[in-house]
């Protein structure tokens, strides 16, 4: 124990109502705005008049479980799923594929 201030070795850790009252109200606005992250809702809480650090509203965040939700892409419709329509005569379709600008014969 030697070499620790006293202040050090005695501390007591502060336990207040107010880290509850911050957590619910950070909680209420995140229902309300899902799309925000804890910058932009500690930036709404400073608007309300919250004197409070924003290394705290991350803390209350993540302990609250909250995060933004990651959008899903959107699929785009390709022909990959349909079935080819079934040709009746030989030659009936024909197709090219180009890997240069011509033709073998120019």
């Amino acid at each position: 124990m030697v070499g620790i201030g006293r202040s050090t070795y005695r501390y007591q850790a502060k336990t207040s109502s107010d880290n509850e009252d911050l957590r619910t109200r950070l909680i209420e606005l995140a229902l309300v705005w899902r799309r925000f992250g804890y910058r932009r809702l500690h930036a709404l809480l400073a608007r309300e008049g919250w004197q409070v650090n924003h290394k705290r509203v991350y803390r209350l965040y993540r302990k609250a479980g909250l995060a933004v939700r990651r959008r899903k892409r959107k699929r785009v419709m390709t022909d990959r799923g349909k079935l080819k329509a079934v040709l009746a005569v030989p030659n009936q379709c024909w197709s090219m594929e180009f890997v240069s600008d011509i033709t073998a014969s120019g």
